[in-house]
């Protein structure tokens, strides 16, 4: 990963950490780097706190801080309630997990710019 505050960086909180390792999600490098392009383009747009979602994963971002503050994996069955963010941003993917099944792995690969310029959806408060 990048040095921190540097372009396409992001780190975990100790909590966020917590949340992933609990639910037995795995973020690779790639999505690090992809996630961390959300919060630059987040960040273009002057949003302080954003949630990124990247198929069933939810991630709310602390932008001036670039930190993953927490994180969840959405099931489709229950309602979830965000609060405190002036921003979303919206991937095409899957972070890896045994309840989904699904490996980003097996995807083609995403360069930072071309998901920005191409696939990347934004609602901005």
């Amino acid at each position: 990963m990048a040095p921190p505050g540097a372009l396409g960086s992001v780190r975990l909180s100790a909590h966020a950490a917590q949340r992933l390792l609990h639910r037995g999600i795995r973020l690779t490098n790639e999505d690090l780097s992809t996630i961390g392009a959300a919060v630059d383009l987040a960040a273009r747009k002057g949003a302080r706190e954003t949630l990124v979602i990247r198929g069933p994963l939810a991630l709310v971002v602390g932008v001036p801080s670039r930190t993953i503050i927490t994180a969840l994996e959405t099931d489709g069955d229950g309602t979830n309630v965000f609060t405190q963010i002036d921003s979303v941003v919206m991937l095409p993917g899957t972070a890896t997990s045994p309840a989904t099944g699904l490996d980003p792995v097996g995807e083609a690969p995403i360069a930072a710019e071309r998901l920005m310029r191409r696939n990347t959806k934004e609602i901005v408060s």
